[in-house]
């Protein structure tokens, strides 16, 4: 390869610039998928394994051994898509206009003597959203190979389609 080729590739001006914004994007969201599925997930399913689905049978992250956990500490104190799933024993409830449950606290108060649980009536929806199938590191190597190999194609193609369309 010469070494115009590799600049016309990663020329970071017109076309180019919108075509490697979309990968960074497109590679954004796929490592927020992998961390959703297993940082988060992990939580998620340890919380069901454990049979902590109620008030009643609520843990806290000392017993599930996440006492420590930066990551869930963090997603658990604010309005966030776990914290929709994972109540804490203290939470105030409401019942909202569709009739679904939610939380009216959106910080935990103090996540060293919380309890936490996965409302049983929400389990299968967290089971759902935190699977953990097809969320491996291969696939996420893979996925970044594949976009780039796609950007790159469309660096070399997408302004000759479009000059011979007469749209760029």
């Amino acid at each position: 390869m010469n070494d115009g080729f590799i600049e016309e590739i990663f020329n970071f001006d017109g076309l180019n610039m919108i075509i490697w914004s979309i990968y960074i994007g497109f590679m954004l969201a796929t490592v927020l998928y992998y961390y959703q599925k297993k940082v988060m997930g992990k939580f998620v399913r340890l919380l069901v394994s454990k049979g902590a689905l109620s008030a009643d049978n609520a843990m806290t992250l000392e017993e599930l051994g996440y006492e420590k956990q930066v990551l869930v500490r963090r997603e658990l104190q604010k309005h966030s898509a776990l914290r929709k799933m994972v109540w804490e024993v203290d939470d105030n409830y409401r019942t909202g206009e569709d009739g679904h449950l939610y939380c009216a606290r959106e910080k935990v108060l103090d996540l060293n003597l919380g309890k936490f649980y996965i409302p049983e009536e929400r389990r299968i929806q967290a089971e759902l959203r935190y699977d953990d199938k097809g969320s491996d590191i291969f696939a996420l190597i893979i996925s970044a190979v594949v976009l780039f190999a796609l950007a790159v194609v469309a660096c070399i193609w997408l302004p000759d389609i479009l000059d011979s369309i007469h749209l760029y």
